[in-house]
């Protein structure tokens, strides 16, 4: 016998596993670490280029322990702000992600944005093994400085995107719309659940 409440269940739960399916991030940008390290007190400033279009989901930074307060930006570097996204962390050897989803940046390919990091402490930052070929790196010392015209390195980083066309046009909080797919789960949910209460409205008539 079919049972209303776990028609309902299911279908929430096949809904949900569908978007978050079509939302999963994919590495967009990759500067391997293990090149050196940085010095963490100062203010450090990797411009990066965007390539492919969506919303900026995660960046993972590289480092020894180090305390630090992450920021990022749309924009070309040296960026002096306001920051969009603003959030203290601890770099590990290993890489640490760092969830950005929530400052919602929408981004299209070739665009530039900045990973700012500052208030450094405890540890140091990863330079690349190579210097990142789509963006520069700056130290702000009072006066910013390219350090990778000058000295040819770049910030260790990997960054993450929803792949999505931005729309200049849409609300910024936008209601989920559901793809053809989950349209199709619906409905078939919908319509399993509608024959289930008819034949208990049967029952309940006949008795």
């Amino acid at each position: 016998m079919y049972s209303p409440k776990l028609l309902v269940a299911a279908l929430a739960a096949t809904t949900l596993a569908c978007s978050a399916a079509q939302a999963a991030p994919v590495l967009d940008q990759n500067s391997a670490p293990f090149g050196g390290s940085l010095y963490e007190a100062l203010e450090w400033q990797q411009q990066v280029t965007a390539g492919v279009a969506g919303q900026l989901s995660g960046i993972t930074l590289y480092g020894g322990g180090t305390n630090v307060l992450v920021r990022l930006a749309q924009g070309d570097g040296f960026y002096s702000g306001p920051y969009a996204f603003s959030q203290a962390a601890v770099l590990a050897g290993g890489g640490t992600f760092i969830d950005t989803s929530a400052a919602n940046i929408m981004l299209t390919a070739g665009q530039h944005f900045v990973i700012d990091l500052s208030q450094g402490f405890g540890g140091n930052i990863s330079t690349a093994a190579s210097p990142y070929p789509g963006g520069h790196l700056f130290l702000n010392f009072g006066v910013p400085s390219d350090y990778t015209n000058c000295c040819n390195i770049s910030l260790a980083f990997q960054t993450f995107m929803e792949v999505r066309a931005p729309d200049p046009d849409a609300d910024p909080n936008p209601a989920a719309v559901p793809e053809p797919s989950v349209w199709a789960m619906m409905l078939m949910g919908f319509g399993a659940l509608g024959a289930a209460m008819r034949r208990q409205r049967r029952r309940a008539l006949t008795a």
